[in-house]
């Protein structure tokens, strides 16, 4: 595709200036596992194999609605928020699944969530923190992974009834939120993978055409001002230069999601290579855009250890032990996996510093901004920003909301 389409340049209805060119805006990160569950980020809210994710979650736990409250109420509170806008960073991204707002009659999913995204902006507007409301499960999966609500080898969300729930679920969403001026853009559906939903190309056509006529139904039922995030769909974001072209006043943002750790043929790079990659991949997929963009996820992992990060019965590529991956037969360092082991680990300490800062770096440079991916987990360090800043080791940030500047942290 050409690179003739029109620039986006708002302000958005939320007060927050999305301007393709402006780099570095957004120091942001994401709340996962809140609102959505992870087993990744709680495995121990996943104990038995049989529940991996929060669909069957909800379907085989008897007292799953009494857990959830209490995760709703514990996991993220307003003492986080505080910590967050201390730490330094101007924006939170919160994932959300479409049953928060409404369900399918065979749905196992709890209703509640919403609630607690009300709260959340409410302490993030109380600070001067900005919000990215996102859409990060639709019916039937967007793309079959655990992070949509639902694992599956048969994600159907591209169901017309699916995909009409979906824009219904978007514009309550548009309603409730997009005028809020905490909001800063809506996040209309998190990493839909077109190569999980059927043939490559009627997909792909599929998603922009699901895209297009989401951020006309959020801002039918919000303003025109209001600004979306769309999902890149694992294309180079330039590819979309033709596609989702401003005609008015709010922004349509590229959301791009940066992980090297579950590529084969980038997860057995040495450390200089990984810092080299952050650099290619970017100029691959975001440098060329004509919208705004973000990287909307990315974290400090050089492997994919983490337990249950690619599923709650799946083990790590790096080991071997992921059923859809040759893998490397290496062996994961504790520190993976335990934060006083991550500590006692120098090499692991350094190599996950330099990691994060040199996206950090090329990021700011190369983009309107950034959210990390995760605030908090139990028990996995190089995706724990909360740990990481602990640790002197997450790229330091200094500021206040818009005025947010970036300081190389030597």
């Amino acid at each position: 595709m050409s690179s003739g389409g029109k620039s986006s340049n708002s302000t958005g209805a939320a007060g927050f200036s999305w301007v393709q060119g402006s780099k570095g805006q957004v120091k942001g990160v994401n709340l996962g596992g809140w609102l959505l569950l992870e087993p990744f980020i709680t495995p121990s809210l996943f104990p038995k194999n049989d529940t991996v994710d929060e669909y069957t979650f909800c379907e085989k736990n008897k007292d799953a609605k009494s857990m959830l409250q209490k995760h709703w109420q514990s996991w993220i509170t307003e003492k986080d928020f505080k910590e967050i806008h201390d730490i330094g960073f101007n924006m939170v991204r919160i994932g959300i699944g479409y049953w928060a707002f409404r369900k399918r009659d065979d749905d196992p999913y709890i209703r509640g969530a919403a609630e607690y995204l009300d709260k959340a902006i409410k302490w993030a507007g109380s600070l001067g923190l900005k919000v990215v409301v996102d859409l990060h499960g639709a019916p039937g999966s967007q793309n079959g992974f655990d992070n949509s609500g639902q694992a599956t080898k048969n994600a159907t969300w591209l169901q017309q009834s699916n995909v009409d729930l979906t824009l219904d679920v978007l514009r309550i969403i548009g309603k409730k939120y997009g005028n809020n001026p905490t909001v800063a853009g809506i996040g209309l559906l998190n990493e839909p993978f077109p190569e999980k939903l059927g043939y490559l190309e009627p997909s792909i056509a599929k998603v922009v055409e699901f895209h297009k006529n989401a951020y006309r139904k959020v801002r039918g039922a919000s303003s025109p001002r209001t600004a979306v995030l769309i999902s890149d769909a694992f294309v180079n974001a330039f590819k979309w230069n033709d596609e989702y072209q401003q005609t008015g006043p709010g922004a349509n943002i590229i959301d791009h999601h940066d992980y090297q750790v579950f590529d084969d043929n980038l997860l057995p790079l040495d450390l200089d290579k990984h810092l080299e990659q952050v650099t290619l991949d970017i100029d691959a997929s975001v440098a060329n855009s004509t919208h705004p963009t973000t990287v909307g996820e990315w974290s400090g992992a050089l492997t994919d250890c983490a337990k249950y990060l690619n599923g709650r019965n799946e083990g790590a590529r790096y080991e071997g032990k992921f059923s859809a991956s040759k893998g490397l037969n290496k062996t994961c360092s504790a520190g993976e996996n335990d934060f006083k082991e991550f500590e006692k680990d120098e090499t692991l300490r350094e190599n996950t510093r330099k990691y994060l800062q040199k996206q950090a770096d090329v990021f700011s440079n190369k983009s309107n901004g950034w959210f990390f991916w995760t605030f908090k987990t139990e028990s996995a360090p190089p995706w724990d920003a909360q740990f990481l800043h602990k640790c002197g080791i997450f790229p330091a940030l200094t500021g206040d909301g818009g005025n947010q500047t970036y300081v190389r942290r030597v």
